[in-house]
């Protein structure tokens, strides 16, 4: 059996992973049949997701334990719902991976890169997203607050900026995997279906165009 593959979405809250992670579901079941496994981070299994209660809050969490649980999450994920879905098969969508760990703690809270990246290889070394859609931020004017993440509600417009751009850094070095997908039209947000078309197209072309 063929090992199935493991599409992330990325990017800061409200630019439309959850929709869009939704709406390819929809499409990889209906036309191609796939099995496909949905879930998120922090949680996706019992364990994981009562580590994610703790990591919403608890409000006197310095930046390394913030990490911690994120990856103590990540890994009872990988263990007990991830690597067994690929295995048999299914096709994983996740909103957010170990890329979110980079943007928000690294990025947001200023915990060492090289810390993330040592702990990553730890956690699971044999468990990378095949592809990854990057969703951009909207653009705010200065005078308008960012949306807050839930995990990091009361967080300033600076916290969101190094978040921002830690992902941008990401999609720039790692552009073979994360495909960033243009979500804005000017100052307008692009209709839904118009960003599911770009995102089905890649993966038509990643994934099936030896049916061409």
């Amino acid at each position: 059996m063929n090992r199935g593959k493991f599409i992330t979405f990325e990017g800061t809250d409200h630019a439309g992973k959850s929709t869009q992670a939704n709406l390819l579901a929809e499409y990889l079941q209906q036309q191609r049949q796939l099995q496909i496994i949905r879930t998120r981070e922090p949680g996706g299994t019992e364990v994981s997701e009562r580590i994610r209660e703790i990591a919403l809050h608890e409000k006197n969490l310095d930046g390394i334990s913030e990490t911690l649980l994120m990856f103590a999450a990540r890994r009872e994920h990988v263990l007990r719902k991830i690597e067994p879905a690929l295995a048999s098969g299914a096709w994983v969508i996740c909103d957010r991976f170990t890329d979110s760990t980079f943007a928000y703690q690294g990025g947001g809270r200023g915990v060492s890169l090289s810390l993330i990246q040592q702990l990553a290889q730890h956690v699971h070394p044999d468990t990378m997203p095949d592809l990854t859609f990057y969703l951009p931020s909207p653009p705010k004017s200065s005078s308008t607050p960012l949306l807050a993440d839930e995990t990091f509600e009361g967080e300033g417009n600076a916290f969101y900026q190094r978040t921002s751009e830690q992902f941008k850094q990401l999609a720039r070095k790692h552009s073979q995997r994360i495909a960033t997908i243009e979500n804005q039209h000017g100052k307008k947000r692009r209709p839904r279906d118009d960003i599911a078309a770009d995102i089905q197209q890649i993966i038509q072309q990643r994934f099936f165009s030896h049916e061409n």
